[in-house]
Formats: structure tokens, sequence, C-alpha cells
């Protein structure tokens, strides 16, 4: 049969329909963990643009509202296991397309213990503080929430599907109910001027494009609903969809909260290093302002941050082992991870790699790196260097797939110009990330661990080019397979 057909695969394949649109676009929801990146990636762009932080979440919605487009344009006429890589391997070809995948993989490999980190570091800190436990204890409790996921993500995604759809409704009301609260709190301190670039900070757009390194990491892992498209019902229709809706919805949420924050705790206090948001608390800032407003009520707060990581971490693991069995299908990684369990029909062994990996990870850099909030700080560097790589790289082949293979349904809003203002969105994030200072912005340079994590991703991408030229030299029709549809 041709490459680009639908193939019929002999063996056990994923479960199609298994999950509808309301489920599909809490899974991409609960995958970036609206709770979660609200009380950590989110609290450090205070540090940077101070009272223009819901600026920062403004343009970064932005910025991922035209990436979600490409995508979805993309969707509509290639759905695979494969998401963004088939997606590339169209528009640009096999080379590119490999690279992308390979990006891919290495960024979600790296989420799930990013998001366990959070996870066990506030459990931890909250046990220390009212139980006097030891911090070590950390490990324990990331290892044991590492083992429920893994067990959850085996059994199916209709289950992990309907456990997001739970836990994602659950953390955004709480946390709506509580910014609703904080706004009106504020009274007459409400002003539109904090989504200006210059309140309470020392470089105005410089500090604006730092923070929103931090803002886009938030909405790292939507994406990852593209590669449900073999386990979706209607996936040209839904998957699309699910991209827009989930980051819509995810950034109007996380504007909401950073305005509610900025306008209560007062815009020119917010970047204090002393005073400031992030020093609120211990570095746990909606925690202490849940103590001092509601009271015991406050372990509301704590839930729905707790389950925003649980509910990530076994998401983003769903997300990326379909990659990699899509890639292990292919014949470019280990066939083993392309086995599907007989009776769940999950990628069992790509869900056993991944958890293994996840916990090497986790204790390698959570105790090597001195504490496991040092580590996220670390890894969630690398994951946006990563994947603001791969988001311009598929808004490039938005255009070129319509334009060279599509031409009888190109669009020039959707298909150029969309696109295109996708690319320059991410140009100063990337820039940005690597403490690189350009127009006179002002942009600081990366200090502490996270100053290592563009050469971790150099290093990252250079091994993928390494692994290409191998399979080039050895077996260079497996690169074709790359864009199979199934």
């Amino acid at each position: 049969m041709a490459i680009g057909n639908r193939l019929q695969d002999k063996q056990p394949s994923l479960v199609p329909g298994a999950v509808g649109l309301v489920a599909v676009v809490l899974f991409a929801i609960t995958t970036a963990g609206p709770a979660l990146s609200a009380d950590s990636g989110l609290v450090v762009s205070t540090a940077y643009a101070g009272g223009s932080t819901p600026l920062a979440v403004l343009l970064a919605t932005i910025a991922m509202l035209l990436v979600a487009a490409s995508l979805g344009q993309l969707a509509k006429f290639l759905p695979s296991a494969g998401g963004l890589y088939t997606y590339t391997s169209h528009g640009l070809g096999r080379v590119v397309g490999f690279l992308t995948g390979w990006l891919l993989i290495l960024g979600y490999v790296l989420i799930p213990p990013l998001v366990i980190l959070v996870f066990a570091y506030v459990s931890q800190a909250n046990l220390t503080a009212s139980a006097g436990a030891p911090t070590w204890i950390w490990a324990p409790i990331a290892a044991a929430a590492l083992l429920l996921g893994w067990a959850l993500t085996i059994r199916g995604v209709r289950i992990s599907a309907r456990a997001a759809v739970i836990m994602g409704a659950v953390e955004i009301l709480i946390f709506v109910a509580f910014s609703v609260n904080l706004i009106v709190l504020a009274g007459s301190h409400n002003t539109l001027a904090v989504f200006g670039p210059s309140v309470g900070n020392s470089n105005g757009l410089g500090s604006v494009f730092v923070a929103m390194i931090y803002a886009v990491l938030a909405f790292i892992g939507f994406d990852g609903v593209a590669s449900m498209a073999e386990e979706a019902e209607q996936p040209r229709r839904n998957i699309p969809r699910a991209l827009i809706w989930s980051t819509l919805i995810m950034g109007v949420f996380w504007v909401l909260c950073y305005y509610a924050a900025v306008v209560y705790f007062g815009p020119s206090k917010v970047a204090d290093p002393t005073h400031g948001f992030l020093a609120l608390n211990g570095g746990d800032p909606w925690g202490g302002l849940a103590h001092t407003l509601w009271g015991g009520a406050w372990v509301l707060i704590l839930i729905a941050v707790l389950t925003s990581a649980f509910a990530s971490s076994t998401n983003s693991a769903n997300a990326g082992t379909r990659i990699g069995y899509s890639l292990g299908r292919s014949g470019l990684f280990p066939r083993p991870l392309a086995h599907v369990h007989p009776k769940f029909r999950t990628p069992h062994v790509a869900l056993t790699a991944q958890a293994v990996v996840t916990l090497a990870i986790m204790l390698g850099l959570g105790f090597g790196l001195g504490s496991p909030i040092t580590a996220f700080a670390f890894i969630g560097t690398i994951i946006t260097i990563l994947f603001v790589l791969v988001y311009g790289i598929v808004c490039v082949a938005c255009v070129a797939y319509f334009l060279t293979q599509r031409r009888e349904a190109f669009n020039p809003l959707l298909h150029l110009v969309l696109p295109v203002l996708g690319v320059l969105f991410m140009i100063p994030v990337l820039i940005a990330s690597f403490g690189v200072d350009f127009g006179g912005l002002g942009i600081a340079p990366l200090t502490g661990d996270p100053r290592w994590a563009p050469l971790a991703a150099g290093l990252g991408l250079l091994l993928g080019a390494v692994l290409l030229i191998v399979i080039q030299r050895r077996s260079p029709d497996r690169l074709d397979r790359m864009r199979q549809l199934f």
C-alpha cells in the first residue's frame, strides 16, 4: 500500500473512538496542568515581569493560539499518533520530521519528572511544615505518584481521560473562585495598566519576554492531544477543535489568575526580590494567600495543585508514549515500543520505559541539583527550548504543506499569515530562553543551573542528528514510514 494511505495493522492496536471532544479538550488542558502552572512556572514569571505579568501571559496566549491554529489545520488532513512529527514529515521532509520527533520525545520524557517533582515538593513542604517530616521524603512521594500514574495509564486512555475530566474541572473551578475573590477584595486597585509593558519591572518588554519563557512553559503539553488522533472520536474534526479550545480556555484562565494576583498584591511590589510575590510563603504564594483569605479552606488550593500535577504527569505520559509507539511502529525506535497490551490495548512497553526513565531523572536531578525545585527550574528551561523549536518548525511546516501538497485547500490567512505570526512570536521567546539580549531590551542572562539548559538541549539535538545519520546509512527506507497515516 502506498505511503500516506491508511494502513491495516494485524497486531493489536490503539482503541479508535475511545474519547470524545470534551474529554479530548480536558486531556489537553490537564496535560498542561492549569493549577500546577499557576502555582509554579507562572510564579517565576512575576519575578521578571512584575506588575506586567498579565501582559506576558496574554502575549503567550496569543502566541500559542497561533501555534494551535497551525496544528489544527494539519490535524485535519494528517491524523496520526505521531502528531507533530507526522506533520513536519509531510510539510518539510523526512529529515526535519525525524528531528522533530526526536525533540518531542526528549520533551515528553522530561515533562512527567518535571510535574511529579512539583507534586512531591509541594507535598513535602506541607508535611515538613505541619508534621516535621524530613525534607528527603519528597523522593518516596514522587516514586509513589509515578507508580500510581503508571498503573492508571496502563489500563487505558479512556480511564485516564475520565480521571482528567474530573480533576481538570475541579482545579479550574477552585482557582477561578479564588481569583474572583482576589479581584473583589482588590476593589479600587483594579486596573488595566497591568497590561502595559513597564509596570513594576526594570526593562519593559525585555522583562516581559523573559517572563514569557515561563508563560509558554505553562502551555507546553497541550499539543500532546494531536497524538491522540487514533483514539479520538472524529479526529479530523475534534483534534483541531480541542487544540483551539484548550489553548483559549487555559489562556483566559491564567490571565484571570494573574490579573487577580497582581492587582490584589500590588503591581509595584510583585517583582520585589525580598517581599515580592515569588518570595511569599516560601515560594508558594497561592498557598500563602489562601491561608490568609480562606483560613482552613486553603487546603482546596493545595488539592487543586496536587491533582493538577498528577493529571499532567499521566496525560503527558500518554501523549509521549503515543509518539514513541508511532516511532517504534515505523521502525525508527526499538519495535517493542510499539507493542500493545492484549487486554488494555495501550502501549504498555513504552509506558513502562517512560516510567523507568522518569524515576531516574527525578531522583538523579532532584538529589544531584540539591532539591526538587532546583531540578524543576533546570528541566523547565530545557523543555521550553525544545518545544519552542518544535512549535516554530510546525508553523513553517504548515505553510509548506498547504503550498506544496494541498494547494487546492490553501487559505492565505490560515496557512500563511497565522503560521508566520506564530514563528515571529516564538523567536523572542527562544532568544530569551538562551539569555541573549537583543534590541537593547535588557534581557538578563540565565543564572544558576538553568544557564546550562541551552547546552543540554543542544546536546540532545546533536544526539538526534547522530542517530539520524546512522538510520540514513543503515535503513533509509525507515524514514519514509514517518509519513504513514494509520
